[in-house]
């Protein structure tokens, strides 16, 4: 197939073009900055999806199969609500001139990225959530636009009769150490990067319409993940913050790290899509450090 990936030259864009080329697919990758995507292999279209009738216009005459979502402006972690306004944007109205796109090309399929943490910013307990638990649901305010933004996503998706994964948190063995809320140990699902690259490419050749959760098999701490990581790399422990000084300093991060646990199931990926990762636990990822 021929595939537009939309956020090519994203963190995680730049590991599922491999996949998709080696999977035996064409890959042409959008960026807002020519060249952005040379020497990866992809065939290059430079376009803003923000941009809905320039986008979608110049897009019909691509030919592309199948479209892929992984557009986000998260080039660093954001630590207000505020500063997911642009993401919100992309998730909401980039994914509607994807799709306009994605008709205008006569591709069949779609794949969008979702997030774990429209589940909602809070304690979820023990409980295991699958797909079916309620999602974008914002009690707290400050989360809400965040969380509307993503139903957007996901509603549209479904309309299209698409994919949406619904990825953890991710991390990478060798990622810098972030900050960890001091006496926040509310588990968190986490999945590494590598591992949602590939039900990305898994999920490109599914037929039918679907969403699933793309997660470790364990949820852990955010501090247990980061110290364990710090250890395996020789580096400092991560730094604490008392949760009411995160709360102040970084809203956004602390409903997330020091106020939400939650535990996710993978049963319907490993299940429906066939996908499992290939790192079961963090433990598995720095086997390798």
């Amino acid at each position: 197939m021929r595939v537009l990936l939309a956020g090519a030259s994203g963190r995680i864009g730049r590991l599922v073009i491999p996949r998709l080329i080696a999977a035996g697919h064409g890959v042409v990758g959008t960026t807002r900055h020519p060249g952005g995507l040379a020497g990866t292999g992809a065939e290059e279209f430079v376009g803003d999806v923000l941009n809905r009738s320039d986008f979608v216009t110049r897009a019909a005459g691509l030919g592309c199969d199948a479209v892929v979502h992984h557009v986000t402006d998260l080039r660093r972690p954001p630590r207000r609500p505020r500063q997911m306004t642009e993401t919100n944007r992309l998730r909401s109205e980039g994914t509607s001139t994807l799709i306009a796109a994605a008709r205008a090309m006569g591709a069949k399929r779609f794949v969008a990225a979702s997030v774990v943490y429209g589940y909602g910013f809070r304690d979820h307990g023990d409980a295991l959530l699958t797909e079916d638990a309620p999602f974008g649901d914002a009690a707290e305010e400050r989360e809400r636009a965040v969380q509307r933004a993503l139903l957007s996503l996901e509603q549209q998706v479904a309309a299209f009769g698409g994919v949406t994964l619904r990825f953890g948190l991710f991390y990478a063995a060798d990622d810098p150490i972030p900050v960890v809320a001091r006496d926040a140990d509310g588990t968190l699902p986490f999945v590494h990067i590598e591992d949602a690259a590939d039900a990305t490419v898994v999920a490109v050749g599914r037929k039918s319409p679907g969403v699933f959760n793309i997660v470790d098999d364990e949820a852990v701490s955010w501090r247990e993940l980061h110290a364990a990581r710090a250890a395996a790399l020789g580096a400092r422990p991560p730094r604490t913050l008392a949760p009411w000084l995160l709360d102040r300093a970084a809203p956004f991060a602390a409903d997330l790290i020091a106020h939400t646990s939650m535990r996710v199931s993978n049963v319907r990926a490993r299940r429906g899509l066939r996908w499992k990762p290939r790192y079961s636990t963090f433990r598995d990822a720095l086997t390798r450090v």
